[in-house]
């Protein structure tokens, strides 16, 4: 026999398979094939997807260019889940030869041909109720499945492997596989790694959000990691083991450690959060990690795949001597192409993530594609069109004829300015219809004289502290920042014009101060508060030492507490007006299992809120208690004083008592109870006159975001504003909130980006004036940003 005729008889069935589930794709696809094409003809640049019907989804948009990436990449996976069992079936199959043999056939050839006949008619009637089960017609599982749905993807492949197990031949599959690694080393090696690179895969996301269930053309991506990882590690090693255990065992922690923080703050891990991992060690014993079935599941798995990969033996691939240059060259240039591929975005398909929830981006895509994209993305940023000369001319042109006026006038004395950034304080009440046994925030509702209080927008949910520290402090916006950025340890390494610089520049200097009172490692803000301008930085390193037991709450120091450090503070700077930043603790998330024994427990009563909820509930009615205490102190002042208090963000809950909330949501549409997780009341008080308002209430959002707090607070303390808030002033009239999430204008209209804003010249301005306040070092127009 020829020994050629096995492999004729295997590429042959690869053709077949091949072109079969081509057809069956164009079939099911060939609509949208066509106006693709046309597309591609008569249509050059940027456009939606959905105006294409490409996918069910909105998350991003492509370049035209990745067009054919797309369609191939849709098109390779459904042929593949056609083509692998098909392939099987195929080359496997009773053959009236095998069935001669047979004594039973030996002399019927018809009867054989009938079985087989029958056993193929058996193996297509099953794949066809599969796909068409709910469906009229097989092309609409088929054009689902081009959508980019996960269960289309796997029902056809499920279908065409019910087809494969009625026809094959299973003594012969059996002995094939079983000589494959001696016969056809290498085709065992490519089917070893990509088994391998699947169940790392698998490993990954069944601990993550999308459980596999990723959009069906992203699989690829997804697979290839692992995949470009074992042959890293097989070029060094020349051996499939190591590589793959070291896979397996990664995949599985970089899961497991995403289960953890989204947990604990409700986010996946992204490139930011790498260099907060020391402020993560820190806080991580306030919260408590709970398995789930998944995570047994994972293990499970691990554990099976490393005893299978440690009793099977490899086969021989190399007979020769190992040459360490040319291994140093294959590795060199295996890194180089990994990463052209990385920059030019190829290695994720150029995605790009939403602005306001990157959980649903890792979901839609899967982890791996989305960290990457976000890690490109943080690497550098740069703005189109970008000069020094064009900043001044922003500032010059739209300066030219604005002016405003502060709130206040008194009469050249500077007022002390205290502001607090309470850690995770929110109101309850614009997230989900609430209704509780007894007010949880009383003092503050009660507040009018000399107060004005809303809600900010923010830019976050659940954390990170950081970034709204970022905002607030300088005046800029996360909108012209990568999703999943913290400035203070990845973009702050230079100093920028802070409101501590604004108010040490004063006729009067201010002498300045920053005060948290937990680990100074946190967040880098020993660094970032140099940077920012600060005189003087307090931390509470051994916080246990120096708070009593009774000023502590769950272990973390109370609000009180920090306030009578504030108020020490302040009686030893009273020969000079004074600024503390103050960011507290006490109600730091890890809200479940709480011990504390609340003289006064708030409760949800409208509906039956977890533990957490509650315990949250109670520890807002305690910081309501100490800021009273707090407003009481210097009402008796005669020093002219402004406090601001605000949340940094809303709390990340369990994912009980997350859905619980969820339920009862404080808003019908479903964009405004997604944005709702972005706002947090603010209060502004003063011991003298300045303009009231009371704005905490449903109807009001949208007035400010954190990058314009500061300027209010300038004007309620009468100073002095230099240019870059009077451009903020002017700005915010037609522009009041922007944030990570979009942007508002002065009707209250949403827009995601501010692209898609009227405003949009505006903000355009406002993203060069903010790079040059950050960013550049040789140009900064550092009169524009000081008085």
């Amino acid at each position: 026999m020829n020994k050629l005729n096995p492999y004729r008889k295997l590429l042959s069935t690869i053709l077949i398979a091949a072109l079969v589930s081509l057809l069956l794709v164009l079939i099911a696809d060939l609509d949208q094939f066509i106006a693709a094409w046309k597309l591609y003809a008569g249509r050059a640049g940027d456009f939606d997807l959905i105006d294409t019907g490409l996918t069910a989804s909105d998350l991003y948009s492509a370049p035209i260019s990745n067009i054919f990436i797309l369609y191939l990449s849709r098109y390779l996976l459904t042929v593949l889940c056609v083509f692998f069992p098909l392939s099987a079936a195929l080359y496997f199959r009773d053959d009236q030869a095998y069935l001669k043999d047979k004594k039973a056939f030996k002399d019927n050839p018809h009867l054989s041909a009938i079985i087989l006949f029958a056993r193929w008619a058996l193996g297509i009637t099953l794949a066809f109720f599969i796909l068409t089960f709910d469906y009229n017609y097989i092309h609409e599982i088929f054009h689902i499945c081009l959508l980019g749905m996960s269960p289309a993807f796997y029902r056809v492949l499920i279908a065409f492997c019910a087809l494969a197990f009625c026809v094959i031949n299973f003594k012969r599959l059996f002995l094939s596989i079983k000589n494959l690694r001696q016969n056809h080393p290498h085709i065992f090696t490519l089917i070893y790694l990509f088994v391998v690179s699947y169940i790392s895969c698998f490993l990954l996301e069944i601990q993550l959000g999308s459980k596999m269930d990723f959009v069906s053309y992203m699989l690829f991506y997804n697979i290839l990691y692992p995949l470009l990882l074992q042959l890293f590690f097989f070029m060094i090693f020349r051996r499939l083991k190591p590589g793959a255990v070291i896979t397996l065992t990664l995949f599985f922690v970089i899961g497991l450690a995403n289960d953890i923080v989204y947990q604990f703050r409700g986010n996946y891990i992204m490139l930011g959060d790498l260099t907060v991992i020391r402020t993560a060690v820190e806080v991580v014993g306030n919260y408590t990690y709970n398995p789930t079935i998944w995570l047994a599941i994972a293990i499970l798995v691990l554990i099976v795949s490393l005893i299978v990969i440690f009793i099977a033996k490899e086969p021989v691939l190399f007979k020769e001597k190992r040459k360490p240059l040319k291994t140093l060259i294959s590795v060199v240039v295996f890194t180089v192409l990994v990463a052209v591929s990385f920059n030019t975005g190829l290695l994720y398909y150029g995605i790009k993530g939403v602005f306001w929830d990157y959980n649903q981006s890792v979901a839609y895509f899967g982890y791996l594609p989305y960290f990457l994209s976000n890690m490109n993305a943080s690497k550098k940023i740069t703005v189109e069109g970008y000069s020094a000369d064009k900043v001044d001319a922003i500032f010059k042109d739209e300066l030219k004829d604005y002016s405003t006026e502060n709130y206040v006038n008194l009469n050249g004395k500077d007022p002390n300015i205290i502001l607090i950034q309470n850690e995770a304080f929110s109101d309850l009440s614009v997230l989900s219809d609430i209704a509780t046994n007894v007010d949880y925030m009383p003092f503050i509702h009660s507040l009018k004289e000399n107060t004005q209080k809303g809600y900010l927008n923010m830019s976050v949910t659940g954390g990170p502290t950081a970034n709204t520290e970022f905002e607030v402090l300088t005046g800029s916006s996360l909108q012209y920042f990568p999703p999943g950025s913290i400035v203070f340890t990845q973009y702050l390494k230079q100093s920028v014009p802070s409101l501590a610089e604004i108010l040490k520049a004063q006729s009067t200097p201010y002498s300045t101060a920053a005060y948290h009172c937990y680990y100074s490692t946190g967040y880098n803000r020993v660094s970032a508060y140099s940077y920012l301008g600060f005189d003087e930085k307090y931390f509470e390193d051994d916080y246990l030492n120096t708070f009593s037991q009774e000023e502590l709450i769950r272990n973390l120091p109370s609000d009180e507490a920090d306030y009578t450090r504030v108020i020490k503070m302040y009686e030893a700077h009273k020969d000079s007006p004074f600024f503390c930043f103050n960011v507290t603790m006490q109600n730091h998330g890890g809200y479940k299992g709480i011990t504390q024994d609340f003289k006064d427990k708030v409760y949800v009563t409208n509906f039956d809120a977890t533990d957490s909820i509650n315990s949250y509930l109670s520890l807002i009615k305690i910081s309501d208690s100490a800021f009273e205490e707090l407003i009481r102190y210097f009402e008796k002042e005669e020093e002219p004083t402004l406090i601001v208090m605000y949340g940094d963000h809303q709390p990340a809950f369990d994912e009980e008592s997350a859905v619980l909330l969820n339920a009862h949501p404080a808003f019908n549409d479903s964009t405004d109870q997604s944005l709702a997780n972005y706002y947090v009341p603010y209060i502004i008080w003063a011991n003298y006159d300045i303009p009231e308002y009371d704005e905490l209430n449903k109807d009001s959002l949208n007035r400010i975001s954190t990058n314009y707090l500061a300027l209010n607070i300038l004007k309620n303390a009468g100073l002095e504003l230099p240019d870059y808030y009077l451009l903020l002033d002017k700005y915010s009239k037609e522009t009041p909130a922007i944030t990570a999430q979009g942007v508002w204008d002065k009707d209250n209209a949403y827009y995601s980006t501010y692209e898609a804003s009227p405003n949009a010249s505006d903000l355009k301005n406002l993203e060069m004036v903010q790079y040059n306040l950050l960013f550049d070092k040789h140009n900064k127009k550092t009169e524009r940003f000081l008085p």
